[in-house]
């Protein structure tokens, strides 16, 4: 299903809070400054830690990877503040409606398991929260708007995350 663009290309109505990859980076960046001064790690051993965490950034990888091909194939947009032209539900669509944001907490949380950090742990749930409530709802509002009885099919049928 096709929709027309506003001219700019931009959805006023329903903007987000902002863009995922900076909450990301943001509240790691708190997270990060916050296990310099008061370090907490989990009670992992560190072998352990760094080989969950590894493969967790190389599913991340893999998941947004998916994500984009499938986005660009169908010549839709990548930014979350921009119209969405197609209603993308094939690929990584068919099995989570934001692989790019699932993606982004997926790698976080391997961030976490890295460095190792207690605090980039909880920062990786605040952070999903925060895209959850200040993007991804607005998003919904967007695509329902936009493609109606066929995203709230899609939505139906296909979870939020996983």
């Amino acid at each position: 299903m096709n929709r027309r663009p506003p001219a700019d290309g931009t959805d006023q109505a329903t903007r987000i809070l902002a863009p995922p990859p900076l909450l990301h980076l943001a509240v790691l960046g708190v997270a990060l400054v916050l296990h310099l001064g008061w370090p907490l790690s989990p009670a992992l051993p560190s072998a352990v830690s760094r080989a969950v965490g590894g493969a967790l950034l190389a599913g991340a990888a893999l998941v947004i990877g998916w994500g984009v091909v499938s986005l660009r194939r169908a010549d839709t947009p990548l930014d979350p503040n921009r119209t969405a032209l197609h209603l993308v539900t094939r690929g990584v669509f068919a099995r989570t409606r934001n692989p790019l944001y699932l993606g982004l907490s997926i790698a976080h949380t391997g961030l976490a398991l890295l460095v190792p950090s207690l605090w980039v742990l909880v920062s990786a749930l605040i952070a999903t929260l925060l895209v959850d409530m200040g993007v991804i709802r607005a998003e919904e509002k967007r695509l329902d708007a936009a493609f109606g009885p066929a995203y709230r099919d899609y939505r139906a049928r296909v979870r939020r995350w996983l």
